[in-house]
């Protein structure tokens, strides 16, 4: 096409009417909005386009400028780019702006200006084209949109799965509760009992440390339970339950071993020792008022034995064993009491 251009206008010399010509059709036809504006900012000449984007007939522009015809909040904008040009200092300028449609509508332009002078060098008028540029703002919105719906849900997915993840952290504790403790005493269970008693026996073995182990039951549970109903009996492994907790250290082990039986046991630990600990779970559950089913109170006792760990027992099984003899022994004196193995 440019080769053409250029062996035609070989080919022939354009006439200053022609080429006026050629410049009006380019300007009337130009599928972008096109002025021309003096100086001060009126219109000189505007191309249908241009009316078009705007609303207007061409006699109407050419009674306002561009000032008139930009949104207030945005009045200012350009005058730095205009001065600019005037002093020689940029070519061109472009940018986005919003004018005022007839209707009142904003319209959203790219602005592109270029200065043109005269043969003195002074500034003669600036060649505006505009495009509109509304179709691609309501594509930017309506992309806006969706980005701010995917960001919400998004949000609302983050704040799920942060439910979600506090709901399993709590389920998660719950059953390790569940694996470790006792529900009603809020004791540790057996299996943890066993557990502890094996990593206890095991160091004792290799460093010698003393350690022992005091097993005790409530006395005459089932004639409590029969006398005061169930619920009574299990305020009685509660109450029970929170002395045991009171009284024992963090490096301690209680737990319930059994229906109304629980089991502690005491590392770095001698009978001498365990006996004072015992003696004050002793009083401590003696004085204890429990609620029975009626709303009536009661007391209770416990029986209390007590067995101070051997280099020759090698298992939890035997360390068990000895510490129920002494049980046996405290019961066979009535009950109500604590007893040791080497009290006999």
């Amino acid at each position: 096409m440019l080769s053409w251009l250029r062996k035609s206008s070989r080919a022939r010399k354009l006439s200053p009417r022609a080429k006026q010509a050629l410049f009006r059709n380019a300007f009337d036809y130009a599928p972008i909005g096109m002025a021309l504006v003096r100086p001060d900012g009126a219109f000189v000449r505007v191309n249908p386009a241009f009316c078009h984007m705007l609303g207007y007939a061409e006699p109407e522009l050419l009674g306002k400028n561009f000032q008139t015809l930009s949104y207030a909040p945005d009045f200012g904008e350009g005058f730095t780019d205009i001065k600019a040009l005037l002093s020689g200092t940029n070519t061109h300028y472009s940018g986005e702006k919003r004018y005022v449609h007839k209707s009142g509508e904003l319209i959203w332009v790219m602005l592109s200006v270029t200065l043109v002078r005269d043969y003195r060098g002074h500034p003669d008028y600036f060649i505006a084209h505009i495009v509109d540029m509304r179709q691609q703002k309501a594509s930017e919105q309506g992309l806006k949109r969706v980005q701010r719906q995917l960001e919400y849900k998004v949000r609302e997915r983050t704040h799920e799965l942060a439910s979600t993840n506090l709901a399993l952290k709590a389920t998660n504790h719950r059953l390790e509760q569940l694996a470790q403790y006792d529900a009603l005493s809020g004791l540790s269970n057996r299996r943890e009992l066993l557990k502890f008693m094996a990593y206890q026996l095991q160091e004792a073995r290799r460093y010698h440390i003393d350690w022992c182990v005091i097993m005790m039951d409530i006395d005459y549970f089932k004639q409590i339970n029969d006398q005061y109903g169930h619920i009574a009996g299990d305020n009685a492994v509660k109450a029970v339950g929170e002395i045991l907790k009171s009284c024992v250290r963090e490096t301690d082990m209680a737990s319930r071993y059994g229906g109304d039986e629980f089991c502690l046991v005491f590392p770095h630990t001698t009978l001498p020792n365990a006996r004072v600990i015992a003696e004050k779970i002793y009083k401590r559950i003696k004085t204890r008022a429990i609620a029975g089913d009626s709303g009536q109170s009661f007391h209770i006792t416990c029986s209390i034995g007590l067995a101070e760990w051997r280099f020759e027992v090698a298992s939890v099984e035997q360390m068990l064993s000895l510490a129920d003899k002494a049980l046996y022994l405290a019961k066979s004196k009535g009950r109500n009491a604590i007893a040791a193995l080497l009290d006999t």
